[in-house]
């Protein structure tokens, strides 16, 4: 996806930076782990997120132990781990 990314001209797309807001699934097959926060610090190995808000999201769409954070829970995510990311 990167080399997609980097392929594409100005103005057309970019990787989430420091303080944008995502939405981070980790995991797949029968359910997986969504978290929604800023991130707070990328590296090469991990993203950390001042978590808003986790799920666990079933592969049939329906969600579970939805969990609101105020304040935010600070958590760091393996860059490995992740499978998909939103935000604008």
């Amino acid at each position: 996806m990167l080399v997609i990314l980097s392929l594409m001209g100005p103005g057309q797309g970019r990787l989430p930076q420091v303080n944008d807001t995502v939405g981070i699934t980790v995991g797949s097959g029968y359910s997986s782990q969504f978290y929604v926060g800023n991130i707070t610090e990328i590296n090469d190995n991990f993203l950390a997120l001042d978590m808003n808000l986790s799920a666990i999201l079933l592969s049939n769409g329906d969600k579970r132990k939805v969990t609101t954070y105020s304040p935010p829970k600070q958590i760091c995510i393996g860059l490995g781990s992740i499978t998909k990311i939103v935000w604008e």
